[in-house]
């Protein structure tokens, strides 16, 4: 399902996607001896675009997202840039990425105001916003 959005709602290709199932890897990524995890690496057109998932085949992985909720410090969510805001949402929907947050305007410096929303991702649950936008 986080494979879906990255694709759908970023646009983004997949570059590689295999299966890690070595015991030195495992042993190297702190996991059991025996597993095997989907690696798959996508990216977009810029050379700093690229997002890698790990998803466990024969093992279970805890869920550590309330960690990382505010007032928690450390990771809350990434950002990606999208053309149209309302068109990727529509998308976020139809793929069942949850709305965590309604758009609003943001001040971006360098960029002044810009329409941000934050979704859920439907795989892991973290929270990626949106930022209506294009680079610099």
């Amino acid at each position: 399902k986080a494979l879906e959005f990255y694709k759908k709602v970023l646009g983004l290709k997949v570059l590689i996607d295999d299966v890690l199932d070595k015991p030195e890897t495992n042993h190297f990524l702190g996991r059991p001896h025996n597993a095997r995890t989907r690696a798959t690496f996508v990216a977009g057109d810029h050379p700093f675009g690229k997002v890698a998932l790990s998803h466990p085949i024969n093992y279970e992985v805890p869920d550590k997202g309330e960690r990382a909720q505010a007032p928690n410090i450390g990771y809350l969510a990434q950002s990606f840039l999208v053309s149209n805001l309302d068109d990727a949402l529509k998308t976020c929907a139809t793929i069942g990425a949850d709305m965590y947050s309604q758009p609003v305007e943001i001040n971006i410096p360098g960029d002044g105001i810009v329409r941000a929303g934050m979704v859920k991702n439907p795989g892991s649950g973290a929270l990626m916003e949106l930022i209506e936008g294009t680079l610099s």
